[in-house]
Formats: C-alpha cells, sequence, structure tokens
C-alpha cells in the first residue's frame, strides 16, 4: 500500500463516528445547526474512503484498515496527552487534510481533501471564534510533525 493512502485511511478513521462524532457529542456545545458541518465532513469523509478503496495501489483493505487502526491507537498513547481538547483535535484534524491535500495529484481527492478542510475549519470557528487558542494549534502543529515521522 502507498504510504498516502495509509495517511488517507488514517485520516478517515480520526474522522469515524466513534472518536470524532462522540468527541464533539461530549463537548455538549454544538447547536442542532451546527451538526450540518458534522454531515458534510461525514459525506465526504465517506467519498475520501471509497476513493482510497477503490484505488488500485490499495491490497487487502481490511488488514490495511485494522493496521492503520492500530497505528492510531499507538500514536495517540504514544505522543499525545490525556486531555485531548476539541479545539487541538480540530487543529490536528485540519493540519493532517491540509498536508495530505498539499501531496496528493488527484484532483477529485484534492476536492473532497478541501472541503472536509474547509467544513472542519468552519466547525473549529464555533470553538475559538477568535482564534485565540493558539497553545492548541502549536500543539497539534508539533505533534503533526511526529505523525508523518510515526507513518
Amino acid at each position: 500500500m502507498a504510504r498516502k493512502d495509509q495517511r488517507k485511511l488514517f485520516l478517515c478513521a480520526c474522522l469515524s463516528d466513534d472518536p470524532f462524532v462522540v468527541f464533539l457529542k461530549n463537548t455538549k456545545m454544538l447547536a442542532i445547526h451546527h451538526w450540518s458541518y458534522v454531515k458534510a465532513i461525514k459525506y465526504w469523509r465517506e467519498k475520501l474512503n471509497t476513493a482510497v478503496k477503490n484505488s488500485k495501489s490499495v491490497s487487502n483493505i481490511q488488514k490495511q484498515i485494522r493496521a492503520v487502526r492500530n497505528k492510531i491507537l499507538e500514536f495517540f498513547e504514544t505522543y499525545v496527552d490525556d486531555s485531548i481538547s476539541i479545539e487541538y483535535y480540530i487543529n490536528f484534524l485540519l493540519g493532517v487534510t491540509s498536508d495530505l491535500a498539499d501531496e496528493t495529484n488527484n484532483q477529485n481527492e484534492k476536492k473532497i481533501l478541501s472541503k472536509i478542510e474547509e467544513n472542519l475549519f468552519k466547525l473549529y470557528l464555533l470553538f475559538d471564534p477568535e482564534l485565540t487558542h493558539e497553545d492548541e494549534m502549536e500543539k497539534a502543529s508539533k505533534d503533526l510533525e511526529r505523525l508523518w515521522s510515526y507513518l
């Protein structure tokens, strides 16, 4: 499997219902109309997931997904402290999405990743409208650097 595909599967797993949606539900800070961003992210995540699974470079997809999920668990256990804030997590996902969009040559995947990034940013603005959580941004950026060396 191409390393880029593993990174895309990593993003899809981080945006899956279990870590992402459950985390957002637990914050209890979102109004009903804010969930439209979450639904859009889920929609585009599925598009990306399908694109990666249909890629010719991916073989034995279920095994690859399990491997990526195990890497996620290892990464977050090793590099991230226990108290993850929603601002940190969304910043981290924004960084992953942005980096993936920069490195892909596939225009369809670029479009999908830009839609995910756009909706993540809109969601982030709900938690930090003045963009004042610079410490969370910096921490997420450092962990992102570690992630790319890890994957």
